[in-house]
């Protein structure tokens, strides 16, 4: 008896679950990455499981690691937080030099806003 041949609907449901399998490890690798950046950088102020930075706490490295945000704008939006407090809403980060519309849309999934920690004055964010 010669070999049988999968069906083709079996074939599409193996490359599937390949796929998906795949893209799952990838992500794992991914977020150990990250990790194992802020751990060395000293930074903690990145959600890893959600992808996503806490503008008012984090430092240069974790901001750096938005799509579009160099070091140059990092040290803006630092510097603007030093200068005028938490940031409390998105549209706040468009008085950040450098940072308009296009690129606030860019880079909104990965932030959130959170309030002032321990004895932190109640405006304002840490400053580097």
């Amino acid at each position: 008896m010669k070999g049988v041949a999968p069906s083709s609907s079996s074939s599409i449901k193996c490359a599937i679950i390949l796929l998906f399998l795949g893209g799952a490890f990838y992500l794992r690798i991914e977020a150990d990455r990250r990790r194992e950046f802020f751990q060395r950088e000293g930074d903690s102020s990145a959600d890893l499981f959600f992808d996503r930075i806490d503008v008012n706490h984090a430092g240069s490295a974790a901001l750096e690691a938005l799509p579009g945000i160099g070091k140059f704008l990092a040290n803006e939006m630092i510097k603007y937080r030093c200068k005028h407090g938490l940031f409390k809403k998105p549209s706040d980060l468009l008085n950040v030099k450098g940072i308009g519309p296009k690129r606030l849309k860019q880079i909104s999934p990965y932030l959130i806003f959170s309030s002032p920690r321990g004895n932190q004055e109640k405006k304002k964010g840490p400053c580097e």
